[in-house]
């Protein structure tokens, strides 16, 4: 689970109002590298717990900051992970109080 804001840091996140190219569209910066930190140091743990307990699903949740982190990461990480756990695998976000952290463009493979 991401948390939302909690910290003076957090705080910094929440305000650096920056956006970044992302996936032919636009991110917020400071959630982007939020999503990008977890990927690059936890993303081998989570597919390995995956395989550990034979999950077939991975769901990731968080509220407000959170949020917006939990749904880019899932932007970074989904296509990686349904390949190699396979197509019946179930990858979802389950967030509360979203920012705007993703442009519309970025996100259309990613709505419903």
């Amino acid at each position: 689970m991401c948390s939302g804001t909690f910290s003076p840091a957090d705080a910094l996140t929440d305000l650096k109002a920056e956006y970044t190219s992302f996936l032919g569209g636009l991110a917020q910066t400071g959630m982007l590298n939020g999503a990008l930190f977890i990927r690059d140091h936890f993303l081998v743990k989570i597919k390995g717990w995956i395989k550990q307990f034979g999950a077939n699903g991975l769901y990731i949740t968080g509220h407000s900051l959170g949020a917006g982190v939990s749904s880019l990461l899932l932007c970074l990480i989904r296509d990686e992970v349904v390949k190699e756990m396979g197509p019946q695998f179930i990858c979802r976000a389950i967030n509360f109080a979203t920012p705007p952290c993703l442009s519309p463009d970025a996100a259309g493979p990613f709505q419903r």
